[in-house]
């Protein structure tokens, strides 16, 4: 049903329609171009130009399609390449992470060791100023002692020299040097 319609639309729009005068005549031009485009038409179809553009087409496609391909393969290297980057690049930054944290860790030995030494040297600072303290201490003790006999001494003998005879002198002393000896010791 649908054909009937089509074929009168076609019928309408030929060239016989639309020209004045006989149509098969050489002075209608409507005749001469159709005969033109049907010449035309036919050196195609006799010289395989159809087969031709195909041969062409076709090959362009080919040209096209390796093109592609091509690219696909650049692609897939694309994505090796850029997970091999990522691979090294983590493996990089893992690195660099290892060598902050032995950085981090030498760093708080070197601490340690630095805070040890220190104590120890103020030990034996302070072990070495306590010993010459007491060693100073002793020094006075046995400086002020020495002369706490030598005063002693004197006066004793300056006593005995005023109040005693010479025999009782001579036996005072010898008691009070005895006496000195015992309380020192």
């Amino acid at each position: 049903m649908i054909r009937l319609p089509v074929l009168i639309l076609l019928s309408s729009a030929l060239p016989a329609g639309a020209a004045t005068g006989p149509f098969f005549s050489m002075g209608n031009t409507d005749f001469v171009v159709t005969i033109a485009f049907l010449l035309f038409v036919g050196a195609i179809i006799y010289f395989k130009a159809p087969g031709f553009a195909a041969k062409l087409i076709d090959g362009r496609i080919d040209v096209i399609r390796n093109e592609i391909e091509r690219a696909e393969a650049l692609k897939a290297e694309a994505e090796d390449s850029l997970k091999a980057a990522k691979k090294e690049n983590s493996a990089s930054v893992r690195q660099c992470e290892q060598i902050v944290e032995q950085a981090r860790e030498n760093s708080l030995k070197q601490i340690e060791e630095a805070k040890s030494r220190i104590s120890e040297a103020t030990g034996r600072r302070i072990q070495a100023a306590t010993e010459q303290i007491a060693s100073a201490e002793q020094a006075a003790l046995d400086s002020i002692r020495n002369r706490a006999i030598d005063l002693a001494i004197e006066v004793a003998e300056a006593e005995i020299a005023t109040r005693m005879t010479a025999e009782s002198r001579r036996e005072m002393t010898a008691r009070a040097l005895q006496e000195i000896q015992t309380n020192i010791r």
